[in-house]
């Protein structure tokens, strides 16, 4: 696997976990743990980012899914995002992988100047 692409003057932090549990609620931060391989059986993972607070910014983000061939597979509709500086700034996206056939997948999180941070992970049966 190849390892993630962060643009460090914008994000502080980036992974992927697992997605929400049946309760719908996040888990707290201290119980996320990344991955880079999901079952079938997984309905979901979750694209983490934590932008960096140094300097205030404004931009569009948007997350795109891309398949082993570089197709583009699913993508977000882009957000405002806001970042003060000393204040914390997260987002979380919801990636669905129950209709995905198994393989090696990419997510771009994209910002107004380029991709900001880019990771692969693997979908098996």
């Amino acid at each position: 696997m190849m390892s993630q692409v962060t643009n460090s003057k914008r994000v502080l932090f980036g992974m992927l976990t697992q997605g929400q549990k049946g309760s719908g609620k996040k888990p707290p931060p201290s119980e996320r743990d990344s991955k880079v391989k999901f079952q079938r059986g997984d309905a979901s993972a979750s694209a983490l980012i934590h932008f960096a607070n140094t300097e205030s910014f404004k931009s569009t983000v948007v997350i795109k899914l891309f398949d082993v061939d570089n197709q583009l597979v699913a993508s977000g509709k882009p957000e405002k995002l806001t970042v003060s500086r000393g204040e914390a700034a997260e987002r979380m996206w919801l990636l669905p992988l129950t209709n995905l056939p198994p393989g090696i997948y990419r997510v771009d999180i994209e910002l107004t100047d380029g991709i900001a941070w880019r990771q692969y992970f693997q979908l098996t049966d």
